[in-house]
Parts: C-alpha cells; structure tokens; sequence
C-alpha cells in the first residue's frame, strides 16, 4: 500500500485521539509517575521516564516518526471534559506489507469504563479503511486486562512468545494476537457480532436503567424497587448492548472484594429475548470482572418458594450460564418475595 499519514485526530462516541502535543509533556510525566508501579508490571519503558525532559524527548521522537510514517502515537481525550486519560501508539509499520503493530496504555483511575476499548475501535476502523490488512496486540500474558481489550474485540490468538524479552532483570514472554481486514469486515456486516455491539457505559445509567425495567414490568413490577434500582446503578460499572447504536440490554455490577462480586442487575428488552443476548451480557461480564481478578460471582433473584412463571424462567437462566441455587432467605427483601442467592466459580 502506499504510504501516507494517518489522521491527526480520531473522533468518537464518547472519546477521541489526538496527536501528540508538546503541551502534553507535564501531564503525561505526572500520570506515569503516580501510576509508575502499576504500569511498571507489563511495560518496560516507565523506568526510563524520570523527569519532563524524558516526556518532551519521547513526544519530539514521536513526532518525528510521525512525519518519516514510521509510527504514529495519540493521545486519548475524555470527549465529555477534554480529560487526558492514556495514549495509544502505532509501530512496527510495514507498508509493503500493509501491516503493524499497536499499543496502549491508560491510567489505572480510567480502567473499567471500555474507554480504551474504545480507542482501539476507532483506530483499527481508520486504519482497514486506510488499506492495512493486518493489525497486531502483543502483551504479556499475566497482563489480563490488555488482554481482554483483545479478547473482546475478536483478535486471534497467534501464539505465545515464550520468555522472549529481557527488561528490567526480568524475562517475559508475549502472547500475539491479531486481527485481519476479512474478519473486520466480517464484523461490520454483522456476521461476527450479530449485530450487537457491547461498550461499558459511563453516563446516562439510571436513564438505561429504567427505560429497560419499565419494559419488564412482569419482572420489575415492584414501583419503589425500581426507583432504587434506577438510583443505585450510577455509581456501578454497566455493560449495555447496543443495536444500530440503541441500548437493547445491559448488566450492572457490584464488586464485593478482590475476590467475588455480583450482578446486581440485568435487564434485556422482551424484542430481544431468546435471542442469546442476555448469555453474551453475562460471558462480557464475567470476561471483565475475571480480568480484573474476581473468582466467584453471585447473583440474587426471586425464590422457589413463591411461585412465579417469569421468574422460574430467570432462574433457569442463571443455570444456563453457570450459576448454582445457595441458599434462600425469606426475610432478605420481605416475606412476599424470598431471595435466593446463586453463586458461579469463575475459570482461572
């Protein structure tokens, strides 16, 4: 393919890509230093960035690369306050071979919003309609969260590069994903995704919440239980599915400890039942919360003991996808409507 420059800035939903500015350095420099430990786990140039000065030489490399098309390096920006939150870079590049490499990082109080997931989207839709044919993730294998971003958006699996780097008198190994022009386009006609586009949502919670419980109301017919709902779901992550950029589902969370969290709640609108899209919300999940190191799931619903069609139903639901009846509590809620807890060990 022919060599030419990429955009100097990417434009999404609800975040964007920026070129690098020399303005950025101080910001960048304090990001790195108040999160060099966590950053220092999988990558090997935090050490090296010491003072400003080290950010302004990286910015000034980076831009020459830019102008000679041997690399390509974003900033990614919050759209709805202009935050500066990582950066995301291109490598490697190989225009007779129409491909290259990508990496990113963000800071550790931005995780678990899908904003890097996000970034990823929007500069691999640029660069297949550029013409690249081939894009390349390589992470180390204990960094599940970077592999996630991967997982999610249908990279292969290549393989695993046994110990094959030596930084900072450690020696790691890097698994290698990829993804090809054939299968995004593939994805852009549905045949992947099905149509369904899964984003973790950071505004208008309560607004989803309640447009989806009133849409159920053979489940959430309770008026004061879903106001609380609506109330309680801001502050929790929320994976929604969207349809042609509608929000058709989504699951809220609730994280108890390292080790075990809950689906606080799920609600799937009734065009979309049986169609598996409340089994592909919960396998997100459980991705994102296994990532982020939980190991045992919960989940509360109405009990066997009063009797109930729709939600006999959500209990076999629940079955479907892993979920073992624990125990029943009659006094939980009330006496009218027993909780049952339903717990899942999720695989390392």
């Amino acid at each position: 393919m022919e060599e030419q420059f990429l955009p100097e800035y990417i434009q999404g939903e609800r975040i964007s890509l920026k070129k690098l500015y020399m303005d950025l350095a101080t910001k960048m420099f304090q990001y790195v230093d108040q999160d060099r430990e966590r950053l220092a786990r999988f990558l090997p140039w935090p050490e090296f960035l010491k003072s400003v000065n080290d950010e302004i030489n990286f910015i000034n490399e980076a831009n020459e690369a830019w102008k000679e098309k041997k690399g390509f390096h974003f900033g990614i920006f919050r759209n709805s306050d202009n935050e500066y939150m990582g950066n995301i870079g291109l490598f490697n590049v190989s225009w007779i071979n129409c491909s290259l490499e990508m990496g990113y990082w963000i800071l550790g109080k931005f995780e678990g919003n899908g904003y890097m997931t996000e970034a990823v989207m929007n500069l691999e839709k640029t660069l297949f309609e550029m013409g690249f044919n081939r894009l390349v993730i390589r992470f180390d294998p204990l960094n599940k969260k970077s592999g996630s971003i991967a997982r999610r958006l249908n990279y292969v699996h290549e393989g695993t590069l046994r110990e094959v780097v030596f930084e900072s008198n450690n020696i790691r190994s890097l698994s290698v994903c990829s993804k090809l022009k054939s299968e995004y386009e593939k994805e852009k006609q549905g045949k992947m995704s099905n149509d369904f586009k899964f984003v973790f949502q950071s505004q208008n919670k309560g607004f989803i919440c309640e447009k989806i419980l009133r849409s159920l109301p053979l489940w959430f017919g309770i008026e004061s239980a879903v106001i609380n709902y609506i109330n309680e779901v801001s502050d929790k992550p929320m994976l929604v599915a969207l349809k042609n950029d509608e929000v058709v589902g989504f699951v809220s969370l609730l994280k108890h400890n390292k080790d075990s969290a809950e689906i606080f709640l799920i609600g799937v609108m009734p065009s979309f039942h049986n169609q598996g899209l409340g089994k592909r919300l919960m396998k997100a999940a459980e991705d994102y919360l296994q990532d982020d190191g939980v190991k045992f799931v919960q989940v509360k619903t109405l009990g066997p003991s009063r009797e109930n069609k729709e939600y006999e139903q959500t209990r076999k639901f629940y079955e479907s996808v892993g979920f073992s009846p624990l125990e029943e509590l009659k006094d939980f809620w009330n006496e009218d409507n027993p909780c049952l807890i339903m717990v899942k060990k999720l695989s390392n």
